[in-house]
């Protein structure tokens, strides 16, 4: 990626430049428990998203589904002294998130079913053309006795 912001030599000393590598480490549960071992705030984490996950937001609006989910993690100590201070930050972050999870989800399902019937058309046009080859086909046995 770096080669896309190449500049010239002027540019470069006249506002330097920086490499940045970045590491990305996945925080669902069942990955990288070291790490969740050495930070609560960041096991508590994953704990209230993976409990705002497990629901079902048919059921309930999701606002009442991201109430519900604060409350959780106050009942069990889950961020606790920061879903108290930062309560309102935390619903309008987890509806963002949440959103996007969801949007992803529908997005993957109209592509599998724009999929399938993309792939439902082909097969109807091999078949229209195999049936057209049977019947070019029969015609020539004819015409060869």
């Amino acid at each position: 990626m770096s080669d896309a912001y190449l500049t010239s030599d002027e540019s470069q000393s006249k506002f330097g430049s920086l490499e940045l590598t970045v590491r990305v480490v996945n925080i669902n549960s069942g990955y990288n428990d070291e790490l969740f071992q050495k930070s609560k705030t960041l096991s508590d984490y994953t704990a209230l998203i993976e409990h705002l996950m497990g629901l079902n937001p048919t059921k309930e609006t999701l606002s009442d589904v991201i109430k519900e989910t604060t409350r959780w993690g106050l009942s069990q100590n889950i961020l606790g002294t920061f879903l108290t201070e930062h309560g309102t930050e935390v619903n309008n972050m987890l509806m963002v998130e949440y959103n996007l999870e969801r949007d992803l989800e529908i997005r993957d399902e109209e592509h599998r079913i724009a999929m399938a019937e993309l792939t439902a058309e082909k097969d109807a046009e091999i078949a229209d053309k195999n049936k057209e080859i049977a019947e070019l086909k029969a015609k020539l046995a004819r015409l060869s006795i």
